[in-house]
C-alpha cells in the first residue's frame, strides 16, 4: 500500500493522474448557458440527446422539491420553469452518477457509499441555505455532490491495478488524498467559482475566512451533521458560527430544514 501511495503522489506531482472528464451533456449545457443566445429549446435539444439524462431531469423536475401545481410534461417546459442556472447545476449533478462503474467489488462498494453520502450532504447543504439566504440553493446542492469527487480518480487508478488491495489501508489513502485531487478536478471541470474550493477545503474545519458563510461552510456543516467525521470537536468548527448556529442547535432539527433536506434527497436518489 505504501507503493500505491507513492505512485499516486508521483502521478499528482507530474500531472499524470487521469482525472475524470465532465460528461459531454453537462459540458454542452454549461457552454450553452454561458452563451448570449441560450434558450429553453436549445437546452432541451442538448439534454434530449441523452435519453437517460432526459428521464432523470424530468424525474427531478417533477419531484416535490421543484414541482408546481401542474406537473412538467416535457423537458422544455421544465427548463423554462426551473431556469437555466438550476438546470446547469442539476445536469452536472446528475451526470456525476455516470462517471465510474467499478468492476472490483470493494471499489464498487466504496463508490456506492461515496454517492450515498454525497446525496445526503447535498440535500442537507441545500436545506442549510435557510441560514445563509444570499447563497444559491442549487449551487449548495452541487457543492454537496462534488465534495468527495476527488475519490473517483483514486478508485479508477486502483481499478487498473492487477494486485490485490487491502481495504482499510486503501480507504485511509482515499481519505488522505481525495481533497487535493478534488481541487484539481474542480478546476479542470471549470465548476462555478463559488463551489470550486469545496472539495479541497471541506475538511479544513478550523479555517478562517473574512465575511459571511460560503459553500464550504454549508458542506462542512452538512457533512458533520451526517456523521461524516468522527472525533471532530464541533465547538471548534468555525463554519457553524458563520451560519449563525451552534453545533447542538435545535434549529438544525427544525421541521422546515428536515423537510427540505428530505425532498432534496429524494430528488437526487
Amino acid at each position: 500500500m505504501e507503493n500505491l501511495l507513492n505512485e499516486i503522489h508521483q502521478a499528482i506531482a507530474d500531472e499524470s493522474l487521469v482525472l475524470p472528464t465532465l460528461p459531454d451533456v453537462a459540458m454542452r449545457v454549461r457552454e450553452a448557458v454561458a452563451s448570449d443566445d441560450v434558450t429553453a429549446k436549445k437546452l432541451s435539444d442538448i439534454v434530449a440527446q441523452d435519453p437517460a439524462m432526459t428521464a432523470r431531469l424530468l424525474q427531478v423536475a417533477n419531484s416535490p422539491l421543484y414541482r408546481g401545481a401542474v406537473p412538467f410534461e416535457n423537458l422544455q417546459s421544465a427548463i423554462m420553469r426551473m431556469g437555466f442556472g438550476t438546470v446547469q447545476s442539476l445536469v452536472t449533478s446528475l451526470a456525476m452518477q455516470q462517471l465510474f462503474q467499478p468492476r472490483k467489488q470493494m471499489l464498487a462498494q466504496m463508490m456506492r457509499e461515496i454517492w450515498e453520502q454525497s446525496v445526503s450532504v447535498a440535500a442537507m447543504a441545500r436545506a442549510l441555505v435557510a441560514f445563509a439566504p444570499r447563497l444559491n440553493p442549487e449551487l449548495a446542492m452541487l457543492a454537496g455532490l462534488i465534495h468527495q469527487i476527488g475519490a473517483l480518480p483514486l478508485l479508477m487508478y486502483a481499478e487498473e491495478r492487477t494486485d490485490s488491495l487491502e481495504e482499510e489501508p486503501f480507504r485511509e489513502l482515499v481519505r488522505e488524498l481525495h481533497p487535493l485531487v478534488g481541487g484539481l478536478i474542480a478546476r479542470a471541470w471549470e465548476l462555478p467559482e463559488p463551489v470550486q474550493p469545496v472539495p479541497m477545503h471541506y475538511v479544513d474545519f478550523t479555517r478562517q475566512i473574512d465575511g459571511e458563510a460560503d459553500y464550504v461552510d454549508l458542506v462542512q456543516v452538512a457533512f458533520l451533521q451526517n456523521g461524516g467525521e468522527a472525533g471532530v470537536p464541533l465547538s471548534e468548527v468555525t463554519a457553524y458560527g458563520r451560519l449563525g448556529l451552534n453545533a447542538d442547535t435545535e434549529e438544525l432539527e427544525a421541521e422546515e430544514v428536515r423537510e427540505t433536506a428530505e425532498q432534496a434527497r429524494q430528488a437526487l436518489a
